[in-house]
């Protein structure tokens, strides 16, 4: 249980640092905060590395395609250093799989798929409010966008199950 609160706090520790440094031009401070909660998390998972390793490297792969996909596509539009804040969030992101964002990926496959159509997009209309990109007024992108998160949700769901 510990484990898993440091886990989100974490996350949540990085993603904040990247909203405020990134408005104030510094965010080497987000990478140096970012690396400090990438080496706590390989801490508490010693017995689990490769499987970290795997875990976030599918997570990192996948989002980055998506995201950069959806940019591509006009969807939402970057803003600011993001081949630095994205890359870090996907990370970050990953590091939660198997440890604070694995109840919600142990609901039902519907479960899933609805919490990733709604929260999805949500993230990103927030993260567009505090400056880090733009979000489409578009009510038929805003759905496209929900679906594919609700997509990526099972095949997150789908690389927890794997043994590593």
């Amino acid at each position: 249980m510990r484990n898993m609160i440091l886990n989100l706090l974490g996350y949540y520790l990085v993603w904040w640092s990247i909203v405020v440094f990134e408005k104030a031009s510094l965010l080497q401070y987000s990478v140096i905060i970012f690396l400090i909660n990438l080496i706590i998390h390989f801490k508490f998972s010693v017995n689990q590395v490769k499987k970290e390793i795997y875990t976030i490297g599918l997570v990192f792969i996948l989002g980055m395609s998506l995201d950069l996909l959806l940019s591509y596509f006009h969807v939402f539009d970057l803003i600011g250093a993001y081949w630095i804040w994205l890359p870090m969030i996907w990370i970050t992101f990953g590091t939660t799989i198997n440890y604070s964002f694995h109840k919600v990926l142990d609901l039902s496959k519907v479960m899933v798929f609805i919490l990733g159509n709604i929260f999805g997009p949500l993230s990103y209309i927030s993260a567009g409010k505090f400056g880090l990109l733009v979000y489409t007024n578009s009510i038929v992108l805003l759905v496209i966008h929900g679906f594919l998160w609700g997509l990526l949700m099972l095949v997150l769901k789908n690389i927890k199950r794997i043994k590593k």
